[in-house]
């Protein structure tokens, strides 16, 4: 199938449609459900709306017939975004590169200690990680006298109910240690990222990020990963949508090889432009995998797992 080059990505993929045809065989009406890529949505129906089937019979006889299809098609990006590869692989790579937790990858043991600033100075703490499989892990933080400890065995999540005076900042913690690359805890079609070339922090950078359409009709890019030459992933910003959110932009640096991958070893955070956290990884080596028994919580009752921190 041959179609008009599209400005986004992906350009291949499928899309169904639901056709009806006349006893003759040909298409009197295409509506279409859904795409790789949606915006091939007006040149994809006139395609199909010149199409010609074999008739439908009944007992030998042509009927008229309505049917969802679902088509293979293939064609070319041109305009800005076509120096630039698919979304989905710049997360794929980074995610290769950097992210120690994926399928496949060797156990370890990590422990690290983070630093608050601004009006989150007072809060100093300690962050350990035992990490076996995505399916299997615990993460522990821990601020003074306090902590909170959540584990996954399978598909059951076990959480320690979290002193409300340090929750927001487990959270926070949580993010900057182990937070996912998108397109492994959700999904996120290609058609809703777009691509350039940009400078961060003096570095050149491929910036990768999600746009929104306005009210008024301008682009917002709400979410933004920003990847180096290599591959790796230098930084990721987000504006939340909703009431009092604010913009946080979070920076790796200091990466050194493990196990394959480059790992970085400082992450910093800054909400609305003022420093928040800085936080370290101080330790990060091989362990032996454990049983299942070691990351289930005493008298927690687990919860069915729904995914990896949604940011």
């Amino acid at each position: 199938m041959k179609l008009p080059p599209v400005k986004v990505h992906p350009s291949s993929g499928t899309f169904a449609t639901y056709i009806l045809t006349d006893r003759d065989g040909k298409v009197r009406d295409c509506k279409f459900i859904i795409s790789n890529n949606m915006s091939i949505a007006d040149d994809a129906t006139k395609l199909v709306k010149q199409w010609h089937f074999k008739p439908f019979l009944v007992d030998g006889v042509p009927v008229q017939v309505g049917t969802t299809m679902t088509f293979a098609y293939d064609t070319t990006i041109v305009g800005e975004q076509a120096k630039f590869q698919a979304p989905h692989e710049y997360f794929n790579h980074g995610r290769e590169l950097t992210h120690p937790r994926t399928q496949g990858s060797p156990a370890f043991h990590l422990k690290g200690t983070f630093q608050g600033a601004g009006q989150f100075a007072h809060y100093v703490g300690n962050y350990e990680e035992t990490w076996i499989a995505p399916d299997r892990w615990r993460r522990e933080v821990t601020i003074g006298d306090k902590s909170a400890v959540e584990t996954r065995v399978g598909e059951d999540r076990y959480s320690q109910p979290v002193d409300p005076s340090i929750s927001e900042v487990v959270r926070k913690v949580l993010g900057l240690f182990c937070a996912d690359f998108p397109g492994h805890a959700y999904g996120t079609p290609d058609t809703d990222w777009s691509m350039a070339e940009v400078k961060f922090q003096e570095v050149s950078v491929t910036r990768v990020a999600m746009r929104h359409i306005d009210d008024a009709g301008n682009t917002q890019y709400p979410r933004a990963y920003y990847f180096d030459e290599r591959g790796l992933l230098r930084a990721r910003s987000d504006v939340l949508s909703w009431p009092g959110s604010h913009p946080e932009t979070v920076t790796y640096d200091q990466f050194v090889e493990f196990a394959g991958k480059q790992v970085p070893r400082r992450i910093d955070s800054e909400l609305d432009g003022a420093h928040t956290f800085t936080a370290n990884i101080n330790v990060l080596e091989l362990t032996q995998p454990l049983p299942r028994s070691s990351f289930v919580l005493p008298k927690v009752k687990p919860n069915n797992w729904g995914g990896d921190i949604p940011w």
